[in-house]
Parts: structure tokens; C-alpha cells; sequence
């Protein structure tokens, strides 16, 4: 019970159940992680709340810091890639219910990409492609008194009209971005062309027919490769604590409402998720109900590359020296570094002493 509205949800909802004896389990027991107040990972409040809603006691666990030793020796166990700072931290937690009894482990893994995490104002999409007039009127009516005419009409012709504009359009756009999604500037030239026509090969969007925009970025979300990814290491994870992870959202019935509902159930305005919200109103208190903000786990990854800088990079940077550009490297490795400032060159750190080690 992270405190986010979906795991809240899921909480709050066997708690529910198990009042009224219809919970499919002997028992449900919360448990969620103590971050020390003022980092960006706190959120106890928002559990504590939650607890204090349900009447139960939700137990608080320390999060696990592991070396990076730990790290390797489960890369050179599974020769793959092994668990992720802000994924191993929850082993406290795995370990002290299955230590308690439990089997099974339940998070809100899945609510961000079912229930309504998305651009805002792509209802405006779905709409027009169902050529749901009275809708339009109807999200017009309700976005200008909360963002004004030309907010509302930018959204309606960018998240509307540019959404579903022709392909060949979209790319001829695209051609004038001065930023590429994503510069590989820590690779060696080689594996940057190696990458750059990788991405020409699969930049084609497969032509899935569905009835609404919404659909489409949901199906996205469904096979994306780094969610089945993180999937893959949560129950690796789970499996070696002799549990079982499961998701309330990760299910047919959740992904067939999800695609067989419109955006605009989802999204009011500003307000995202907002039939989820309404849906637990009796069930949550309404800090966690309304809240808006996410916790930022990143410290993990940062306190772990902090023994990468001090005790590893040096070998592997010798090592790999074929792999990367060795200016972008060397500034990374000096460049200072603070919690306040996590971005992606946290996981470029991370992520190379991992592929050095499943490289072996």
C-alpha cells in the first residue's frame, strides 16, 4: 500500500470484501515502505491515512538497500539483465509477509496504464473519431470555464485534429524537430548507427483497427517490451521470497473495460483517472483520493551508483571501452551528483555495469 491511489485502491477494496465475507482468501494484510521524511520516496502519510480509513493496521518496512555485488551475482545467476534498485527495495516487504504466512504479493501495478494515465485532452481524439458530436459540446462546455477558449481549442487541434492526422503528416512534422526523442550520447559511433537503423527498420506503426484513439495507446501499453520487462523481474523477484506477485489491474476484465470504455471516462479537464476517483469515493479518504503528485523512488538507483562510481567503473569502463564514447563517459563519471538532480544518466551508470555483467 504505496499510498498512490491504485494499490490504495486495491487495499481498500479487499478490506471491503473481507468485511463482508466475500474475500476469496483466508485474510489481507497491508504492508508499505518507511522513507525517511523530506525525500522524494516519502509518502507514509498518505498510507498511514489509508489505514486509519479502513480501520486496520498497515505494517511499515525499511527498503532494501542492496550492494552491488548482490546485483551481479543475480545477473551472473540468470544471465540476463537482474532486479533494479527501486524494485529490489521491496524485498523487506516480500520477505517479512511471507515470513507472516502470505503467499501472495498484491500492488496497483497496471492502474497508471488502464484507468486513465494519459495525455491530457486526448478525449478530444476518441470523440472525433467516433464522430460523437454532442460529446465535443459537451468537453467544450466543460474545459472552457476551467481552461479558457484557447487552451481548450489548442487541445481540441492538438490532441483532436493533429492525433489523427495522416501518417505521412505526422512524419512530415516530425522532420522538423530539432530534438530527437532520445540521443544515445553515451555510445560509441559504431552502435549508434547500429541503433539509428534499428529505429528506421521498426519506426512503422502497426495498422491495428480499433474504433477509438484511446484504444490504441492502451494496446501500446498492453505489449510494450519494458513492461513486460519490469514484469519479468517483479516475479523473479517475488519467486525467490517464496511469494507470488498479482495485480488487480493486470487482468482480461480490467483491459476489456479499458478498451471498451472512451478517454473522456477517464479524463475531466485537468483531472486524470477520474472515473476511478469517483468509483472509490467511499472507499478512500480523500487525501489519497485527489492526490495528484508520485512518489520518486530514484534515490535507490543514486545510492547504488554511488558504489558504482567509487568501487566499479573504472574496470568496466577498461572493459567496454568498445561500447562507448569516452567523453560522454568521462563527464558523466565526474559530473556531481545530487538526489535533486536523478535523470537518465542515473540509469546509463546503472544499466552499463549490468550489461557488463550479463556480457561476462
Amino acid at each position: 500500500v504505496s499510498g498512490g491511489l491504485d494499490s490504495s485502491a486495491t487495499y481498500a477494496m479487499a478490506v471491503h470484501l473481507q468485511q463482508r465475507q466475500r474475500l476469496p482468501a483466508p485474510a489481507v494484510r497491508g504492508y508499505t515502505l518507511d522513507f525517511a521524511p523530506g525525500t522524494p520516496a516519502h509518502e507514509l502519510e498518505y498510507a498511514r491515512s489509508v489505514a486509519r480509513h479502513t480501520n486496520t493496521a498497515i505494517e511499515e518496512c525499511a527498503p532494501a538497500l542492496k550492494p552491488v555485488a548482490w546485483y551481479l551475482q543475480r545477473a551472473s545467476e540468470r544471465c540476463d539483465l537482474p532486479d533494479i534498485p527501486n524494485g529490489a527495495m521491496m524485498l523487506t516487504m516480500l520477505e517479512t509477509a511471507r515470513a507472516q504466512g502470505a503467499r501472495v504479493m498484491i500492488g496497483g501495478y497496471g492502474g497508471d496504464e488502464y484507468t486513465g494515465v494519459g495525455t491530457a485532452g486526448m478525449y478530444y481524439a476518441d470523440l472525433l473519431s467516433e464522430l460523437q458530436w454532442t460529446g465535443l459540446l459537451q468537453a467544450f462546455r466543460r474545459d472552457v470555464p476551467q481552461l479558457g477558449i484557447l487552451r481548450t481549442l489548442w487541445w481540441f487541434w492538438r490532441q483532436g485534429v493533429a492525433v489523427l492526422s495522416p501518417p505521412s503528416i505526422k512524419q512530415f512534422i516530425r522532420n522538423f524537430r530539432s530534438v530527437p526523442m532520445l540521443n544515445p550520447w553515451w555510445l560509441d559511433s559504431r552502435l549508434k548507427t547500429v541503433l539509428a537503423h534499428r529505429r528506421v527498420v521498426n519506426a512503422g506503426e502497426r495498422n491495428i483497427k480499433v474504433a477509438r484513439h484511446s484504444q490504441r495507446r492502451i494496446l501500446r501499453f498492453y505489449e510494450h517490451a519494458d513492461l513486460h520487462h519490469m514484469m519479468e523481474l517483479s516475479d523473479y523477484r517475488s519467486a525467490r521470497c517464496g511469494m507470488e506477485v498479482r495485480s488487480a489491474y493486470y487482468n482480461k476484465c480490467m483491459l476489456q473495460f479499458a478498451l471498451s470504455t472512451g478517454e473522456w471516462t477517464r479524463q475531466r479537464g485537468m483531472e486524470h483517472r477520474w472515473l476511478h476517483r469517483q468509483a472509490m469515493r467511499d472507499l478512500l479518504p480523500a487525501m489519497v483520493r485527489n492526490r495528484r503528485d508520485k512518489a520518486d523512488f530514484g534515490e535507490m538507483v543514486f545510492m547504488t551508483n554511488e558504489e558504482i562510481r567509487r568501487e566499479h567503473l573504472n574496470a568496466v569502463l577498461v572493459r567496454r571501452e568498445q561500447w562507448l564514447d569516452k567523453d560522454a563517459i568521462e563527464k558523466l563519471r565526474t559530473a556531481p551528483a545530487t538526489l535533486q538532480d536523478i535523470d537518465v544518466r542515473d540509469w546509463v551508470l546503472w544499466y552499463l555495469v549490468c550489461c557488463d555483467a550479463v556480457a561476462g
